[in-house]
C-alpha cells in the first residue's frame, strides 16, 4: 500500500544522494583529508632563513604547494623526503613547494633541521599573521595547492607523498 510506496520512494531517492555524497566527499592521499578550495591565493609575503622576503605575487605562473610545518611534528618529518625528491626531478620555474615552518623559533631550529634533511626547497618562516591570510592553520602538515594563475585548488591535510604532488602536478598542467 501507501506504506510501500514510500518506502520505495525513499529507497529510490536515498540511492542518487548518496552516490552524489560519496562523489563529493573530500578526497584521502597520502595519510590526510584533501578538500577543494576556490578564490585566489592571498597576498602574502614571507621570510625565508637568510632574512629575504619571499612573496607570493612573484611566483604566480607557477603550480605551488605550500606546506605549513614544524619541526617538532612527526608526519610533517615523514614527507620530507617525498618532497626533496620531488624537487630533485620537478623544474623549479615551473613547480615549487614552500616549506612555512611554523615552529615557535624557526631561526633557531629550522636551518639545522633543513640540513639535517638535506631539504632543497625554499624554507621560510609562517608567523600567525600569515597563517590567518590562508584561512587558518588548524593542523600540521596543511598544505595549501595553488595553480598557475594564483587560484586555490585545494587544502590538503596530514602528509602527502611524491606521488600526490605528481598527480595534482599532471591534473594541474592540463589547465
Amino acid at each position: 500500500g501507501i506504506r510501500d510506496k514510500l518506502v520505495t520512494g525513499v529507497q529510490t531517492c536515498a540511492l542518487p544522494i548518496c552516490l552524489v555524497a560519496l562523489a563529493l566527499r573530500p578526497r584521502s592521499t597520502g595519510g590526510g583529508i584533501t578538500t577543494p578550495m576556490k578564490g585566489r591565493m592571498p597576498d602574502w609575503a614571507m621570510k625565508d632563513l637568510d632574512g629575504r622576503t619571499v612573496a607570493g605575487s612573484n611566483l604566480v605562473g607557477r603550480i605551488l604547494f605550500i606546506n605549513f610545518w614544524a619541526t617538532y611534528c612527526p608526519p610533517c618529518r615523514a614527507e620530507v623526503g617525498d618532497f626533496v625528491e620531488f624537487t630533485q626531478s620537478t623544474p623549479t620555474n615551473q613547480v615549487m613547494i614552500l616549506g612555512a615552518s611554523t615552529d615557535e623559533s624557526p631561526g633557531e631550529v629550522v636551518p639545522g633541521f633543513a640540513k639535517s634533511y638535506k631539504i632543497n626547497y625554499p624554507m621560510l618562516i609562517a608567523d600567525g599573521r600569515t597563517q590567518e591570510q590562508f584561512g587558518g592553520v588548524f593542523a600540521i602538515p596543511t598544505t595549501f595547492i595553488v595553480n598557475r594563475r594564483g587560484e586555490f585548488q585545494a587544502r590538503h591535510i596530514g602528509p602527502m607523498t611524491r606521488k600526490d604532488l605528481e598527480r595534482w602536478v599532471t591534473a594541474l598542467s592540463k589547465e
